[in-house]
């Protein structure tokens, strides 16, 4: 029995539960095909019994003839025990293949940063980076780190300190600039408007005063006069004008909006395409969504880096969706036309106005307004630095 029992492990058997009316009828066509079973028990409307891998396939004719059904309970023996075995060595290999993987792309480059940079040109410094070979797709354990931080002290002077730290698969170029004083300009100047304006303010430091405050001036107007006059010694002095001049400035700009016009309009048609970023290469996703981009569509991107836990790997995903728009006849009424015209109107004055000066006051007057068309005018008021620099030209220039 126990050389049997061996023998069964060695080959593999099966456990297996037979279900029917008619089991008493199964074992004995199972017997008389000479099909071996061994540890047959019974239960309430079912038989479990054990079966050489070689006999299984045999009981399918018989379960059809007698209307029973079989399932496997259990798998027995070496053959199993090796297949399960298999299939973990597979896996393990094929975690450990991953780990190693992931462990190698970590170890490029895929973001450089620059950090503390200020006067120096930045994309020049990145192209001076990129002949240092710190650039994306750059494999990291071949960066010769402080050979690339001298190079950075010899070639920029203006740097003082430098300090390149390493983040994953970023790259971090921290950067302290010297504080260089700039050579303060002597040479003698007068003030003139940069543009039209209502003075509102004016404080002058050096040089003699033309204008007041409440004073219009025009473009290229004489502000403050770098040229003073000694009346003791009755000689005259070049200085360099210094001072605030600061003035009311008006921006004048036509909006107008017919009753019938052509506009764009958004469609539901979005287009999507993906890009796949490894190191420096853009390979496109591809992709079964058929599109016809028309003439006039906007463009969204995004761009997800893989990372895990705070560490970035050399792959990107890029998605550029694409929303079509489609020209169409509009019709407005008097009062969407007016706001149409205002809109377009204030647009157009806010594209005048300097983007660090703020709007103080705003003026809408309506030049025409029917059913078919309207016009507006619209000024911008601002407060606004209106001095300019004019070098005065000596008898030795």
């Amino acid at each position: 029995m126990f050389f049997f029992n061996l023998l069964n492990l060695y080959k593999g058997y099966l456990v297996i539960e037979v279900f029917g009316k008619f089991t008493e009828k199964f074992l004995n066509m199972a017997i008389t095909r000479k099909i071996y079973l061994w540890d047959v028990k019974r239960h309430n409307d079912s038989i479990t019994l054990k079966i050489g891998l070689d006999g299984y396939k045999s009981l399918w004719p018989v379960c059809r003839k007698t209307g029973c059904r079989m399932r496997i309970k259990e798998k027995k023996g070496l053959p199993f025990k090796l297949n399960k075995l298999r299939k973990r060595k597979v896996f393990a290999f094929g975690i450990l293949f991953f780990i190693i993987v992931l462990y190698i792309s970590s170890q490029f480059v895929l973001f450089v940063d620059v950090k503390g940079i200020e006067e120096i040109d930045e994309r020049e410094f990145k192209d001076f980076l990129d002949m240092q070979n710190l650039k994306r797709g750059a494999f990291q354990p071949l960066l010769d780190i402080d050979k690339v931080e001298y190079e950075i002290l010899i070639n920029y002077p203006q740097i003082a300190w430098t300090s390149i730290e390493t983040q994953g698969t970023r790259m971090v170029v921290h950067l302290v600039e010297k504080d260089i004083p700039k050579e303060y300009d002597y040479s003698p100047t007068n003030i003139v408007a940069e543009k039209d304006g209502l003075i509102t303010n004016l404080l002058v430091l050096s040089g003699d005063s033309l204008v007041e405050e409440g004073d219009i001036v025009t473009k290229g107007e004489l502000i403050i006069s770098g040229e003073l006059y000694n009346e003791d010694t009755r000689t005259h002095m070049l200085v360099r004008s210094l001072g605030i001049v600061e003035a009311k400035v008006w921006y004048h700009a036509t909006g107008e909006a017919y009753k019938k016009e052509k506009a764009l309009q958004k469609t539901d048609e979005q287009v999507k395409i993906q890009y796949l970023n490894l190191f420096n290469l853009n390979i496109r996703v591809p992709s079964r969504q058929k599109y016809n981009l028309g003439d006039y569509h906007d463009k969204v991107i995004t761009t997800q880096p893989l990372a895990w836990r705070g560490l970035e790997f050399p792959v990107s995903l890029t998605s550029k969706t694409y929303t079509n728009y489609v020209s169409a006849d509009v019709s407005y009424n008097e009062e969407d036309m007016v706001d149409l015209a205002i809109k377009r109107g204030y647009n157009q004055a806010k594209q005048m106005v300097p983007k660090d000066v703020e709007i103080e006051n705003k003026v809408i007057q309506i030049n025409e307004r029917s059913k078919e068309r309207v016009e507006v005018e619209i000024v911008l008021e601002t407060i606004e630095d209106i001095r300019e620099d004019e070098i005065i030209q000596t008898h030795d220039e």
